[in-house]
């Protein structure tokens, strides 16, 4: 006998009847309950996942009472539990014989039925409970259409159904918050619009009809008329979190980041901080340009979930806006560390290496973006750079020579050459590649005195320069 936990005076009765019909079982005695005692000792057993010892109730209580629906659908639910389907449906069906205005037998009868992804019975098992349905039990009728339709991926027909029940019930809670999905699916954005105002004019306090109207106008693009539909979700529901947090997206996408910053953070007041939240907090604080605080909240995210490779990144973008390259180092190796295939990763990398005259470590990075994308021209330059830096000119200069054979018509590698070859003192060379490059493009010229910026100080070639002006 496993241990019990009656934890209340109200259990009281619950636990003397649990050990009453355990302590005749164990002394093998004869016993007879009234169908409410039984239906209170089968919730316990399936409360606590005794499938045993309730299947073994559910028998008992169909021979004391052969001709009662209630414990032929306990049974099949027992069945369907235990995925023994279709005999679970052979019980429903004596079921219906005894009672067949119970609507629960067809429920469950669907539930059946879309498990064994049979669909159209699933279907016609509801519609057959519609015609017998009292009108309070219609919502959740058509709510488990909705259902049937959802495993099928029908948004349309679940729309339709799910807008029945929410006609007898507009403050059925599930169907609301189940409607804007299908919404979204089927961007039946307009329709959703004219069904939530009439909603709305039923039940002008229904904060889920509200919240639903803001995802419509969201989707058609209407994004002021959103945020006002929002702000009368919060307003209702002051503690609605997910209602704040997607005001906020809406308004972050509009420019307004403070605002979305301040809304990020009422949702706080009212749930738990996740990674997701605080990421998107700091995001706004970082297009704020406030990247101290941007930084402080890409790290709570970070300590919610440490292997997040983008919050690293983003930290080391933080750092980079500010001019320190020393600091952005550590986080974006990290990004790099958990996502090293990732090409903005080793960019970054690449750039803060470069920046701070880790020239090798930079030439390395380089390569490894060489290998996956050996038709880079931006990587070529880059890597020639940064060789050029660590004092292998040569090396430098080989590699524009490569990128010529394969961008033909790329003035950029001509200037590149040309300034390596003025750095290194070759200066009829460079003159001799910068004629060839300002005869094709003159205005890009401004490439080359950023990579030689002494160049123009030298009258020889500042002549040349401006002979192509």
């Amino acid at each position: 006998m496993y241990e019990k936990n009656f934890d209340s005076p109200h259990n009281e009765e619950l636990k003397n009847l649990v050990e009453q019909y355990e302590s005749m079982i164990q002394n093998n005695q004869q016993f007879f309950f009234d169908e409410g005692a039984y239906e209170q000792l089968l919730t316990y057993y399936e409360d606590r996942f005794d499938y045993d010892k309730a299947m073994d109730l559910a028998e008992r209580a169909i021979d004391q009472y052969p001709f009662s629906s209630t414990f032929l659908v306990r049974k099949a639910q027992l069945l369907f539990d235990a995925k023994v389907s279709y005999e679970a449906l052979d019980i429903l069906d004596k079921a219906e014989v005894f009672d067949p205005m119970d609507t629960g037998i067809y429920l469950l009868r669907c539930d059946i039925y879309l498990w064994l992804s049979e669909h159209q019975k699933a279907a016609d098992s509801i519609f057959n409970a519609l015609d017998k349905a009292e009108k309070d039990e219609l919502p959740d009728l058509y709510l488990e259409l909705a259902d049937v339709y959802e495993d099928g991926e029908k948004y349309d027909q679940v729309i339709t159904y799910l807008a029945k029940a929410l006609e007898l019930n507009p403050k059925h809670e599930e169907a609301l918050n189940r409607l804007w999905f299908s919404v979204a699916m089927t961007e039946r954005y307009e329709e959703s619009i004219d069904f939530h105002k009439k909603l709305i004019d039923e039940e002008p306090y229904s904060y889920l009809a509200w919240y639903n109207l803001a995802h419509a106008y969201s989707g058609l693009g209407l994004y002021e008329k959103a945020v006002e539909s929002f702000e009368f979700v919060y307003a209702i529901n002051e503690a609605c979190d997910y209602a704040y947090c997607d005001c906020a997206d809406i308004q972050s996408k509009l420019g307004h980041y403070q605002k979305a910053v301040d809304l990020y953070l009422e949702a706080l007041n009212y749930t738990k901080p996740t990674r997701e939240l605080y990421f998107n907090i700091a995001d706004n604080y970082q297009k704020l340009y406030q990247f101290p605080k941007a930084r402080y909240y890409f790290r709570k995210a970070a300590n919610i979930n440490p292997k997040f490779d983008l919050i690293f990144h983003k930290i080391g973008e933080c750092y980079k806006a500010e001019g320190k390259w020393e600091n952005a180092i550590p986080p974006y190796e990290r990004a790099f560390q958990l996502n090293p295939n990732k090409i903005d990763y080793q960019i970054a990398l690449g750039e803060v290496y470069f920046q701070t005259g880790q020239y090798e470590s930079a030439a390395q990075i380089y390569e490894q973006m060489m290998n996956v994308e050996p038709n880079d021209e931006a990587t070529y330059f880059k890597l020639a750079k940064s060789y050029f830096e660590t004092g292998d000119q040569d090396y430098a200069l080989f590699l524009m020579d490569e990128a010529e054979e394969k961008f033909h018509h790329n003035t950029n590698i001509l200037y590149h050459k040309a300034a390596f070859l003025y750095l290194m003192s070759r200066r009829s060379e460079c003159i001799d590649i910068l004629h060839n490059a300002l005869a094709r493009d003159y205005e890009s010229h401004t490439l080359f005195l950023d990579l030689a910026p002494g160049a123009f100080q030298d009258a020889i070639v500042r002549d040349v320069i401006e002979s192509y002006q």
